[in-house]
């Protein structure tokens, strides 16, 4: 939607465009109107101005005056002067100062609505213009070291599974390591702070610890990841897999053996240079992208309990699988935190459809783990705690056929299978969303009719977008697109029928003059008169005479 401004001190002007723009149909505007330019000082407080139509020669400030206060405020307003002049001087000074038409009033409709074009088209194109493009670009080139540290947490909480669109994903991001081949996951913790250290200082020494890693582990490529204050993990790969020698057993060997056995001089040089004691960790073996999740899962709680309650822990586990390809036995941690708040996510918007997915995916890895039930049970009755949750928060009991899904929901011996429990969950989400859907209709027809309402008690004040926005208290461009979605017409298209049906009705019934009418349906007679015939194929008077006959 495209915010229009008029100005001109001439009435007959401002009216006669108002209602020339009230009628494109190619185009979707919120037109407003403004005598003086006072009055359009005020309007762009209060409102984004995208085009406006400024005349030039106004009594106080004028028009080139005006345009310089509009684009202070609102700098990529396309502004377009129209005068009575054929002063071609006014035209110079105004095109060099980014104005994009100057149109004679004599000139007519067409010539008008040309420009309006032209301004559209500019706003168009600057949306997609190159040097916003290559701003972007830049601040995708500064951020990507982020975005890499976001897209490998989100693999390894398990919110995203491996697949060819995150592969995708890594590769635009430049990730350094290769998806192609497995990873090696050392997790490391700083077990002690010196008093009275700022953020900012623990960040610097994280970094240290990180270049240290690197010039001890000089034949990996390290990618590392501080995901707390206090631990951070590396991923890590040989650098002669990276650079095309064939991946084998003997070299993964060799780089495994080689990380294990340098942790303790890492974790020395960081308690001799940087004063700091770390405790270390890795599984002692490759891991899989499709694993990652569950083996982080497995070295935090390693990490976090038994020997790794203790300080300068080092953990190392000496089996060695090669390019382990295989699924992780247990859940792994997609089962749980993130994806708990992604089946919350889908509950709240309504999609069921997504909610009915994730959740059977994560019954399925559960009831597959080699400690089942438990695990089964975990997950079964996390989903269906947050599936009553959200059905008490909305309020919609009455949503349910039967009470007894329910009563089902609270017992997982009524499923016998994790697809079954899957079907029962999907059934209460797509309840829910039926619900909601419903309920978002009901809001939407509450609008809708009050509305109508104000339109049908007001034909005679202002209608505008804005205005109509304030009795609904909606932002109008959103409005516009409500209305139009559920209705199926524009909503300046309905006002237009009201309209003539409000005049047809007094024509019919009352002897009061057209002008007058054209009052009491809120339109100047000029543009009444016009409108109406458009609409009736004859004039109001010639409908009038018609009722005669």
């Amino acid at each position: 939607m495209y915010r229009i401004l008029i100005v001109d001190n001439e009435p007959i002007i401002v009216d006669g465009l108002y209602h020339l723009f009230l009628e494109v149909g190619h185009l979707e505007l919120d037109v407003h109107r403004a005598y003086s330019s006072a009055q359009a000082l005020k309007l762009l407080e209060k409102h984004k101005i995208d085009i406006a139509f400024l005349d030039i020669h106004m009594p106080g400030m004028n028009g080139l005056d005006l345009q310089k206060k509009m684009q202070e405020r609102w700098r990529k307003c396309k502004v377009i002067f129209l005068t009575g002049f054929n002063d071609f001087s006014y035209a110079q000074s105004a095109l060099r100062h980014g104005v994009v038409d100057f149109v004679l009033k004599t000139e007519g409709d067409e010539k008008i609505l040309e420009s309006l074009d032209k301004a559209v088209e500019q706003l168009v194109h600057e949306s997609t213009d190159r040097r916003q493009i290559e701003q972007a670009k830049r601040m995708t080139e500064q951020a990507r070291p982020m975005l890499q540290k976001e897209s490998v947490l989100d693999l390894l909480y398990g919110e995203r599974i491996f697949s060819e669109s995150l592969e995708l994903r890594f590769l635009e991001l430049d990730f350094p390591l290769s998806l192609r081949h497995p990873v090696n996951l050392t997790l490391g913790r700083v077990d002690e702070w010196p008093e009275d250290m700022s953020g900012s200082d623990k960040t610097l020494l994280l970094y240290s610890i990180q270049n240290i890693a690197q010039e001890h582990l000089h034949e990996m490529r390290l990618f590392y990841l501080a995901y707390s204050h206090t631990h951070f993990i590396w991923l890590m790969q040989p650098k002669a897999v990276l650079d095309g020698e064939e991946p084998n057993t003997e070299a993964w060997r060799s780089a495994i053996a080689m990380v294990s056995g340098m942790l303790d001089s890492i974790q020395a040089t960081c308690k001799e240079l940087l004063k700091l004691p770390i405790s270390l960790a890795t599984l002692g073996t490759t891991t899989a992208w499709n694993s990652v999740a569950y083996d982080f899962s497995v070295l935090r709680q390693e990490m976090g309990s038994g020997l790794g309650l203790g300080q300068e822990v080092i953990l190392s586990e000496a089996a060695f699988h090669p390019g382990a390809e295989a699924e992780p036995s247990q859940p792994d941690a997609r089962i749980y935190g993130k994806n708990m708040r992604l089946l919350e996510s889908y509950l709240e918007s309504g999609n069921a459809a997504e909610f009915a997915v994730l959740s059977a995916e994560m019954l399925e890895i559960a009831s597959g783990s080699v400690v089942r039930y438990p695990h089964y049970l975990e997950t079964y009755l996390s989903i269906a705690a947050l599936l009553l949750q959200q059905w008490n928060k909305r309020g919609i009991t009455g949503a349910l056929p039967d009470k007894r899904m329910l009563d089902k929901l609270a017992h997982i011996s009524e499923h016998a299978t994790w697809r079954a429990a899957a079907e029962h969950f999907a059934a209460l989400a797509g309840l829910m969303s039926q619900s909601m859907r419903e309920d978002q209709r009901g809001r939407s027809d509450a609008v809708v009719d009050k509305l109508h309402r104000h339109i049908s008690e007001h034909l005679h004040s202002d209608l505008s977008l804005n205005k109509l926005s304030e009795v609904v208290y909606l932002n109008p461009a959103y409005l516009s697109r409500l209305y139009k979605q559920t209705q199926g017409v524009g909503l300046a298209d309905y006002i237009s029928d009201r309209r003539i049906e409000k005049a047809l009705e007094l024509l019919r019934g009352t002897s009061l003059l057209v002008q007058k009418i054209a009052e009491q349906v809120g339109l100047e007679p000029g543009y009444f008169i016009k409108m109406f015939k458009k609409t009736m194929k004859m004039t109001p008077q010639e409908y009038r005479e018609s009722l005669l006959r």
